[in-house]
C-alpha cells in the first residue's frame, strides 16, 4: 500500500478546515480538538501539519508508541504514514478519522484523505469508514470529492 503523502501541509490544512463545516457533528464547533499521529520517520511532517492547522485548534502530537489511551477526548485523528495499524481505535469513540495518505481510504483505514489527482488536490472519503465513525457530509460536499463506498 503506498504510503505517500503528496498534497502540501498548507493544502490539506486548509481543505480540512473548510470540508469539517460540511460534517453533521463538526460543522458547528467553534474549536477542533485533533490528534495527529506520527510515527519515528513522519514526526517532522507532523509537526509541519499541525503548523499549518487553525490556531484556535487545539492540535496535539503524540507518537504512535504513547498515543493517549483515551481518545474520547478527540474530534478527529490525523494518521500519519506508519501509524495507520491504530486507525481502528477511533472507530469505537465516533471520532473522524484523516489522512494525507488516499490509500488509507481505499482499504477502509481512514475515513478522508487529501492527496492529489491529475495534479490537483483531492478530497477522498470512505463512505463505510465516515458510517462505522458515525459522521455524515453534506450531498453538497459529496459531489465534489472522490467517494469509496
Amino acid at each position: 500500500m503506498s504510503q505517500t503523502i503528496n498534497l502540501p501541509e498548507n493544502i490539506q490544512a486548509a481543505l480540512l478546515e473548510k470540508v469539517l463545516r460540511f460534517d453533521s457533528r463538526l460543522g458547528d464547533k467553534e474549536s477542533i480538538k485533533m490528534l495527529i499521529l506520527y510515527d519515528s520517520k513522519s514526526k517532522v511532517r507532523a509537526e509541519r501539519q499541525k503548523n499549518a492547522l487553525p490556531s484556535y485548534w487545539d492540535v496535539s502530537l503524540y507518537s504512535d508508541l504513547y498515543a493517549p489511551g483515551d481518545l474520547s477526548q478527540f474530534d478527529l485523528v490525523y494518521f500519519m504514514p506508519g501509524t495507520e495499524f491504530k486507525a481502528n481505535l477511533v472507530k469505537e469513540y465516533g471520532i473522524l478519522s484523516v489522512s494525507g495518505v488516499p490509500a488509507y481510504v481505499k482499504t477502509g483505514l481512514v475515513s478522508m484523505a487529501f492527496g492529489l489527482e491529475n495534479d490537483k488536490p483531492k478530497i477522498f472519503m470512505s463512505i463505510s469508514s465516515l458510517k462505522r465513525e458515525n459522521h455524515s457530509f453534506s450531498a453538497e460536499i459529496l459531489r465534489i470529492v472522490k467517494v469509496n463506498r
